[in-house]
C-alpha cells in the first residue's frame, strides 16, 4: 500500500510540475525508476491492471498507450495551486526557487503544496526560499538553525573554551617547573650560590628575606647521579634573632632538594 501512495504522489508531483495533464506508460517508469519505487518497466503496468491505480486509462485510438493522469488528491491539489491575488507584502529579499531536481543533501517539504524539496548548499543562509511547484515563499528553515546554533550550544561552547584555557595554563606551569627543577647543579661563577638551595631556603625558611649567603663548597656528584653541597648562610629564627647556619644539602639528579643535614 505505501509503494502505490509513494507512486501516485510521484506522479502526481511531477505533473504539477510540469503542467503536464498526463504521463505515458514509459514516462512514469523513468520517474519511478529514477526515484527508486519500482525496479523494472513492468511492475507499473501490472499494477494499473490489477486496478491499484484507477485513474490510469487505456487510450481508445490507436497507437494505444496507457496514459496516467493526476489522482484525486493531485486534482485537489492542483486547486489550491490556481493563481492567487496576494495583498500582503512580499519579503524584501528572496532567494531564486528551490528545484526539485537539483542536489542538495537537505530536504523540506512545501508547507503550501506538500511537494518535497532539495534545499542546496548555496540557499541555506538566504532568509526566504520560493517553491518551485507553487511558488509559495516561506521563510527558510534551516538559515535560522544556522543562526541560532552558537546561542543553542553556547554553554557547551563557553565551557570547552575554558577547559582548554586552563589545560594551556597548566601546560605552561608544568613546563616552567621543569625547566627550573632540571637546571645544572653546579656553583654560580659569581658567588659559588647553587640557585637550587637557594630557591629551597627562600620556600622554607621563616622569613625568607632575612636570607644571607655567607660561604659555599663546591658542588660534588655522587655515585647514584646526584649531588651535595654545603652552604653556610645566616638566617632570622623563631625567636627573630640572626642565627648562623652550615648544612650540607642534597639534591637528586633533577636539582631537587632531597635532605639536609647539619654540618
Amino acid at each position: 500500500m505505501e509503494q502505490i501512495e509513494n507512486i501516485i504522489n510521484a506522479i502526481d508531483n511531477k505533473l504539477l510540475e510540469t503542467g503536464k495533464e498526463y504521463l505515458i506508460l514509459r514516462q512514469a517508469n523513468e520517474l519511478l525508476m529514477s526515484l527508486g519505487f519500482v525496479e523494472d518497466n513492468k511492475i507499473l503496468k501490472k499494477i494499473i491492471l490489477e486496478g491499484q491505480l484507477p485513474h490510469a486509462y487505456l487510450t481508445e485510438s490507436a497507437p494505444r498507450q496507457w496514459r496516467i493522469p493526476l489522482s484525486k488528491d493531485g486534482l485537489l491539489r492542483k486547486e489550491k495551486l490556481k493563481p492567487q491575488n496576494i495583498h500582503n507584502k512580499r519579503p524584501n529579499k528572496v532567494s531564486c526557487d528551490v528545484n526539485r531536481e537539483e542536489k542538495s543533501v537537505r530536504h523540506f517539504i512545501c508547507p503550501r503544496c506538500g511537494s518535497q524539496l532539495l534545499i542546496s548548499d548555496d540557499l541555506r543562509e538566504e532568509e526566504y526560499i520560493r517553491c518551485s511547484i507553487c511558488k509559495n515563499i516561506f521563510p527558510n528553515p534551516f538559515r535560522e538553525v544556522s543562526r541560532n546554533f552558537f546561542k543553542s550550544h553556547k554553554g557547551w561552547i563557553i565551557t570547552i573554551i575554558v577547559i582548554i584555557v586552563l589545560w594551556i595554563i597548566g601546560a605552561s606551569i608544568d613546563n616552567s617547573n621543569n625547566f627550573s627543577t632540571n637546571q645544572k647543579v653546579e656553583n654560580s661563577p659569581y658567588d659559588a650560590s647553587v640557585s637550587q638551595v637557594v630557591q629551597y631556603l627562600k620556600d622554607n625558611l621563616k622569613d625568607p628575606d632575612s636570607y644571607s649567603g655567607v660561604e659555599w663548597s663546591s658542588v660534588i656528584k655522587t655515585d647514584d647521579g646526584g649531588y651535595y653541597v654545603r652552604h653556610k648562610y645566616r638566617a632570622k629564627n623563631s625567636f627573630g634573632g640572626y642565627a648562623l647556619e652550615n648544612k650540607v644539602f642534597y639534591l637528586d639528579s633533577k636539582g631537587n632538594v632531597i635532605n639536609v643535614i647539619d654540618y
